[in-house]
Order: structure tokens, then C-alpha cells, then sequence
């Protein structure tokens, strides 16, 4: 779990809040959008930029 927690801690800060209001909250795309400010286009996005980051973020983390 701190390997997640580190990860996340290093998304930019739209990732990171990103991940936070429409993962881990559970609030469903449309709420979580309109939490956001943005379209559920935008949201889903910014979504998928997050996962590529993510999965960045594991691979750096297992290099170190």
C-alpha cells in the first residue's frame, strides 16, 4: 500500500484529484465531473492520462 500511496502522492495535482474524486471517493462519473468542473468527457480523460502515470509510477517505483 505505501508503494500506491507514493505514487499517487507524485501525480500532478489534477491527476491526483482527479483519482481521488472520481476512483476513490465512488461518486459516479456525472457527480464526479461536476465535482471536477469539467465535462464526463474531460473526467474520463483525465482518467486514462492517470492510469498512464500510474502505471508509470509502478514501473519507475519497481526499477529503484
Amino acid at each position: 500500500m505505501e508503494m500506491f500511496d507514493s505514487v499517487i502522492a507524485g501525480l500532478p495535482d489534477l491527476y491526483r484529484e482527479t483519482i481521488h474524486v472520481a476512483v476513490l471517493s465512488g461518486l459516479g462519473g456525472e457527480s464526479a465531473a461536476r465535482e471536477l468542473g469539467c465535462s464526463p468527457n474531460t473526467l474520463y480523460q483525465r482518467i486514462h492520462k492517470a492510469k498512464e502515470l500510474i502505471k508509470a509510477g509502478f514501473a519507475e517505483y519497481e526499477a529503484d
